[in-house]
């Protein structure tokens, strides 16, 4: 486990085993984060760096290697599905006919927004599945 993370520096988890390996860059994390296991301020910078990563904070997402050739990549950056994203961030009362049809017009809107990202999702569940059968075969 890693305890200390230096900002704009590469964390590399190795599986001994099989090889394969996971890098997180942290270009963009300006703190050194000393403690994700127990302090709440480096899990928290620890968590923002990884939404940047993966475009929730406005980064450019993140590229797989899927292949032997360094172009064989797969770039992700999935949609914020924050509730501000979803529906505004607004408070919902459903106390009278009126704020209840607010309601229900934002709760729509979230619905079509989580219904567009679950669909990226599954395109590029779709991608990785395609890009294993070939390196399989």
């Amino acid at each position: 486990m890693v305890d200390s993370i230096v900002a704009a520096t590469e964390i590399t988890f190795l599986n001994s085993l099989t090889g394969e390996e996971l890098r997180i860059d942290t270009t963009g994390q300006d703190a050194t984060i000393t403690n994700i296991r127990t302090d709440f301020d480096d899990r928290a910078a620890f968590i923002n760096a990884l939404n940047v990563g993966f475009s929730r904070a406005g980064g450019a997402g993140i590229k797989f290697a899927v292949g032997a050739e360094s172009t064989d990549t797969i770039q992700v950056q999935i949609a914020d599905s924050s509730s501000t994203a979803l529906y505004g961030g607004q408070a919902l009362n459903v106390s009278s006919a009126a704020e209840a049809d607010t309601a229900s017009a934002a709760l729509e809107v979230a619905i079509r927004n989580v219904t567009a990202i679950r669909a990226d999702v599954g395109a590029l569940q779709s991608r990785f599945d395609f890009a294993s059968a070939n390196v399989e075969s």
